[in-house]
């Protein structure tokens, strides 16, 4: 159900206006044609029913009633908007169609109408990524071409990218490459020979650089490979640490990407020139691929699960004594880790105070997972002991699932999760499993809202916009 809907409409002409709906006291004309939902819901049907006979009030009532049983339900939220709007309440519409599109991004109506909002309020450049995005799928889209026009939206067109990193990146740059698939022409080049990275960077006009390390250093201070081409680098909160943020030649670099805020805070505190260096920040928290880790509802129990390798960074040492604090309270629960055990140190020293602590029947070493999901399913707590998070997805593929999260609370992590998820002291670690609450929706929704790939989705959106309108010589 469109905000707008065509002249000589039902309601329309209940308003006595031949020209457009009137929403308080403005009048606007008729921007979105007459919509017919695909989706085959009837308590859809009776709600817009309700609207156009004259009911907004029972129209309303209805949409609330079919997202108290079905939040994701893109139709009732897209229709319930049209209510606000009609009503005046834009600030409500604009939250309904915003998570709307946050849902079905390709929703058409939700996006012609969400434009329609935006102009209502003053500020239909707001509008800019959700018309870009749906535009970018339907090329061919006559009104959304024009309703982009009118808002500076230029033509998405189809470019050279080169997707570059040290082996290894594969697979952290493999969403990336999957959404720039999507309109451009992608090459990816993971080696460290610099004949290799030539060959990927020649014709490339947007040039993608996982990771602050060597490789970014040497493109970097090389004269002519980024010469004429818009540079974007994803630096990760453990790069933060490298010398190579030092040797980076910034200048160089058009648009850095964070996983969280609290890395631009650490790089302006110990890099005060790397600020003015850069063009522009973008924090894009890494998505999760939520049909991969399906939901299941679960209460408190004894299952533990660790997901990483045994190295310094995860935090070994305390995950040894703080488990070893819980077990002193409940010998029943049991720990499960999912990772490599190297062969250094850190294993060593693990296993050692495992048997020193009499933990050895409650350690499960279960090696690398496959299938995250179906390891996790008779588990109950996630557990990070780790000193930073780089990119935490391990929490997140966990809460996705439907496990509380139990976060030592690492460098940056009140900007990433609510605190009633993390934990100081060993104390506070074992309190929070033996008698803190337990809702699996509500872990969920948390990744959902936050951490969910059509979230990563709509952010690089306004990323790559910005660069779109870069290359047209747009400002």
């Amino acid at each position: 159900m469109g905000v707008w809907d065509s002249v000589h409409s039902p309601l329309t002409e209940r308003m006595g206006c031949s020209d457009g709906w009137v929403i308080g006291v403005i009048s606007m004309p008729g921007l979105v044609s007459p919509v017919r939902l695909t989706m085959n819901n009837s308590e859809i049907h009776i709600g817009e029913k309700l609207f156009r006979t004259g009911n907004p009030d029972g129209a309303r009532q209805c949409f609330q009633a079919i997202l108290t049983n079905d939040r994701d339900n893109a139709a009732a939220l897209n229709d319930l908007a049209a209510v606000e709007t009609a009503e005046g309440d834009l600030s409500s519409a604009y939250r309904h169609l915003v998570e709307c599109l946050n849902l079905a991004p390709d929703y058409r109506d939700a996006v012609l109408n969400f434009s329609a909002v935006c102009r209502l309020m003053n500020a239909s450049s707001c509008a800019a990524v959700a018309v870009w995005r749906y535009w970018c799928f339907h090329p061919d889209d006559g009104e959304v071409g024009a309703l982009a026009a009118a808002i500076g939206v230029p033509r998405p067109t189809s470019r050279a990218v080169a997707v570059v990193g040290r082996p290894g990146c594969e697979a952290l740059t493999e969403d990336i490459a999957a959404y720039l698939q999507n309109l451009h022409r992608v090459t990816t080049c993971f080696n460290l020979s610099k004949a290799g990275l030539s060959a990927s960077l020649a014709s490339a006009e947007i040039v993608w650089i996982e990771r602050v390390d060597d490789i970014a250093v040497e493109l970097t201070n090389d004269d002519y490979l980024l010469e004429c081409k818009r540079v974007i680098c994803r630096l990760h909160p453990d790069d933060m640490y490298s010398p190579a943020c030092r040797a980076v030649r910034w200048e160089k670099i058009h648009d850095v990407v964070l996983d969280a805020p609290y890395v631009r805070e650490y790089m302006r505190d110990h890099l005060p020139t790397w600020i003015n260096d850069i063009r522009r920040i973008h924090v894009i928290p890494r998505g999760i691929n939520l049909s991969k880790y399906p939901f299941r509802a679960r209460g408190a129990g004894k299952n533990l699960a660790f997901i990483g390798d045994m190295e310094f960074r995860g935090g070994p040492m305390l995950l040894v004594q703080a488990f070893a604090g819980l077990i002193r309270r409940n010998a029943e629960y049991q720990l499960h880790i999912a990772g490599h055990l190297w062969d250094d140190c850190y294993p060593l020293y693990f296993m050692q105070m495992a048997s020193e602590l009499g933990l050895r029947r409650q350690i499960h070493f279960d090696g690398c997972i496959d299938d995250v999901p179906r390891w996790l399913a008779d588990k109950h707590y996630l557990i990070s002991t780790s000193l930073s998070e780089s990119p935490g997805v391990g929490i997140r593929e966990a809460m996705a699932c439907g496990v509380k999260p139990v976060i030592h609370n690492f460098i940056g992590a009140r900007s990433i999760y609510d605190s009633r998820f993390l934990w100081n002291t060993v104390d506070e670690f074992a309190e929070m499993i033996i008698h803190g609450d337990y809702h699996s929706e509500e872990y969920r929704r948390f990744v959902e809202r936050d951490f969910s790939y059509h979230r990563q989705g709509i952010l690089l959106d306004a990323l790559f916009l910005q660069v779109e309108k870069d290359l047209n010589g747009r400002t």
